[in-house]
């Protein structure tokens, strides 16, 4: 991107991360970290991989998040708990 070079790794969270420790200043998660059994092992390489000082962007999906509400809505009435119908597709 931007004609720098660049990387993917794929691992798992869970497990130790192949990063030495304090690699990252900055480390971005959407919506991953929530389906996992063990989401305080992946928060804490998170913090072993991030620099002193560094930041971390998350986002995870909670049953009064927007987000939720879009994706479990029937959209026929009101009894599945939706109160934001006009938010669903027809």
């Amino acid at each position: 991107m931007f004609g720098l070079p660049g990387r993917f790794e794929t691992a798992n969270a869970e497990e130790k991360l192949p990063f030495a420790d304090n690699t990252f200043d900055h480390v971005y998660s959407f919506g991953v970290i929530h389906h996992s059994p063990a989401p305080e092992r992946i928060a804490s390489e998170i913090h072993r991989v991030l620099k002193k000082g560094g930041t971390f962007t998350v986002m995870l999906y909670n049953r009064s998040s927007i987000n939720y509400t879009r994706r479990s809505c029937s959209c026929g009435d009101y009894s599945d708990g939706c109160f934001y119908p006009s938010l669903c597709r027809a």
